[in-house]
Formats: C-alpha cells, sequence, structure tokens
C-alpha cells in the first residue's frame, strides 16, 4: 500500500518489503531488490537489510531514501513512524534489538550520550581544573556546577549521583 504522503512510510509497505527480529534486532529483505539501474546489484530475499553507515547508525534504502534501521524496527513493531527519536538504551548504534530502544526527546537522547573523546579525566562530567577535578552536568540547557573533588573518581560518584536524580533512566555515567 502506497502512503498518500509521498515521503512517509507505512507499516504495511515496510512490512511487505522486510522482516524483523526483535531478539537479534537484524532486518531482512521479504523480496529480491534488483539492480538500482547504478550498477548496484540487488539484495536477495533473506539477505540482511542495510549497513552500517559513516555515523555508526544502521541505514536501509527505502522508497524514500535511507532510513535508520532502528526507526523501522521501531514502526515493525509498534505499526507507527515514531514522532520523536530512538534512543539506544545501551549506547550501541547498531544494536536494534527492541528491548534496547525507546522513545526519547532529543533532550533525553543526549542524556545518555558517551563520554566526549577529547575527555582526559577518563569519567563523563569530570574537567580537571587547576589540582581538582570539577564535575558538572548540564541541566535545562545550563550546566550545574556540583564541585571540587581531590579524586576524579569522588567528581565521578557526584555527577552519577546527579546524572540519577536530574535524568533519571536516561543517565548515562560512562
Amino acid at each position: 500500500m502506497q502512503s498518500p504522503d509521498n515521503r512517509t512510510l507505512t507499516f504495511e509497505e515496510v512490512d511487505h518489503v522486510l522482516r524483523y527480529e526483535p531478539e537479534t534486532g537484524h532486518l531482512f529483505w521479504r523480496i529480491d531488490r534488483g539492480r538500482n539501474g547504478k550498477g548496484a546489484s540487488g539484495a536477495k530475499a533473506g539477505a540482511r537489510a542495510g549497513g552500517v553507515a559513516n555515523h555508526g547508525y544502521i541505514q536501509i534504502n527505502t522508497r524514500v531514501g535511507r532510513v535508520l534501521a532502528h526507526r523501522l524496527a521501531w514502526l515493525l513493531t509498534h505499526r507507527v513512524m515514531p514522532e520523536v527519536e530512538i534512543d539506544h538504551i545501551n549506547g550501541n548504534r547498531t544494536d536494534n534489538r527492541i528491548c534496547n530502544l525507546r522513545a526519547a526527546t532529543r533532550t533525553e537522547n543526549s542524556r545518555n550520550q558517551q563520554m566526549h573523546s577529547d575527555n582526559k579525566s577518563g569519567f563523563k562530567g569530570v574537567h580537571k581544573r587547576n589540582r581538582k577535578f570539577r564535575a558538572e552536568i548540564m541541566h535545562r540547557g545550563k550546566k550545574v556546577h556540583l564541585g571540587y573533588f581531590v579524586t576524579a573518581q569522588e567528581a565521578h560518584e557526584a555527577y552519577c549521583k546527579a546524572a540519577r536524580e536530574y535524568h533519571g533512566e536516561f543517565a548515562r555515567a560512562a
């Protein structure tokens, strides 16, 4: 069934071409995919769908363009395309098991980001300042200073406590 809006995928049309395994998070083609006219060979029915893109998420080519696999998994499970972002609870962008996916606002999704790659303390929310370690957390769009600590571990504990308080289920310590 074609959707009325040419840019929207419906459950019926995706379910017609893709099969989702919620226990593994994998999507498989139900139909043979022919050549796309650009020399690329299509996939056979039963083959795993999609591939890992530069940003680390699995993408699948659809009628409307490339779509993130976790959004298609959500659609095939809940029968509606999510209106918000889909968060990977464990932080693994390729783990599309339904038990690892949850609907989230942009703010909620950003709360469980991994530690920045340029962090030198080894702990999320902890920065070395002079001879002490400063703990801070973002809350309602502002940095909240949690204090200075002698060790990075102490600062990290303060961050974890604040993350649980401010972010609840979206808190991420590492």
